[in-house]
């Protein structure tokens, strides 16, 4: 990732704040042509002592998702 989008992206900002977390990215593609589960997957890891703190993030992700409101 380039340095100024590195600096603007969520995670790397998530990082810099609370450098507890560990974020992968993965790219994931259709096995089948008819298929449309393509796209990318966030993995957010912390320590157990900080799992207050991802659930929150998490469940701030999900009320926002568009998905949450279909």
């Amino acid at each position: 990732m380039r340095a100024a989008g590195r600096r603007s992206h969520p995670a790397a900002r998530e990082s810099d704040c609370c450098s507890f977390f560990a974020f992968t990215f993965t790219f994931t593609f259709a096995e089948d042509e008819d298929e449309d589960e393509e796209g990318l997957v966030l993995d957010v890891r912390v320590p157990a002592a900080h799992s207050s703190v991802l659930d929150g993030l998490a469940a701030r992700a999900i009320e926002s998702s568009p998905r949450a409101a279909s």
